[in-house]
């Protein structure tokens, strides 16, 4: 038997609140992943968000983040093959991180309490 596919991943976020309908937050998540060739890919997430509509029953928000992602590669993974496996002498590099921007909008309604 042979292991084609395994990863380990985990995953937290936290808020704080703060003037009301404000709150900041930071997420991180870690995974290690054999099938994409990853010893690490570390995503780091820090932002803010603002309530436009902030009741019990329904929740109107949007949020600004920045987005880090860092991944460490697999030494056997750094190897470019061709569609027929072969190798092409390109290799990539042991890391490579990506910085980008986030916007989301999210919106909740809780109808009845059994809904």
């Amino acid at each position: 038997m042979t292991t084609t596919v395994g990863n380990v991943q985990g995953k937290g976020r936290y808020d704080r609140f703060f003037l009301v309908d404000w709150t900041g937050f930071f997420g991180v998540q870690a995974r290690n992943d054999k099938f994409q060739g990853l010893d690490l890919r570390l995503q780091l997430d820090p932002g803010f968000g603002y309530y436009v509509v902030n009741e019990p029953k329904q929740l109107l928000w949007a949020e600004l983040g920045y987005d880090y992602l860092h991944d460490i590669r697999r030494n056997e993974d750094r190897i470019v093959l061709n569609k027929t496996g072969q190798p092409t002498g390109e290799v990539l590099d042991k890391t490579n991180s990506v910085h980008s921007g986030r916007a989301f909008v999210g919106y909740e309604n809780q109808l009845n309490d059994a809904v």
